[in-house]
């Protein structure tokens, strides 16, 4: 995890300055669920729903903010993470990969016919 510490510096710095907001409390809650690994890849949606509802009922903003517009930023945070972290740097990989893929595939069916 220590790769992410500069991504994760930069936009707590960011969120500090807006840390009284239940939104920033749920961005950051996003960030520690990242760093605790509360949710993987795979069955990300539900375990990522999970997290956030068991930040939610551990966070002190509950009365300040329904539960839907805290995940809806705890969600938001979690693609800023994957943006900022390995998971753009992945994308980027494999999107050309797969159109690569896609055109020889159109190519050989369109050549074989």
């Amino acid at each position: 995890m220590d790769k992410y510490q500069a991504a994760y510096a930069k936009r707590l710095s960011k969120l500090k300055s807006d840390n009284s907001s239940p939104k920033a409390i749920a961005r950051l809650c996003a960030w520690d669920s990242f760093f605790n690994q509360e949710f993987e890849l795979q069955d990300l949606e539900y375990q990522m729903a999970d997290a956030a509802r068991q930040r939610y009922e551990q966070s002190n903003v509950k009365n300040d903010i329904s539960f839907k517009a805290f995940k809806r930023a705890f969600y938001n945070e979690s693609i800023e993470i994957y943006n900022l972290t390995d998971g753009a740097a992945i994308q980027k990989v494999f999107t050309p990969l797969i159109m690569l893929a896609t055109a020889w595939i159109v190519f050989v069916c369109s050549v074989s016919n």
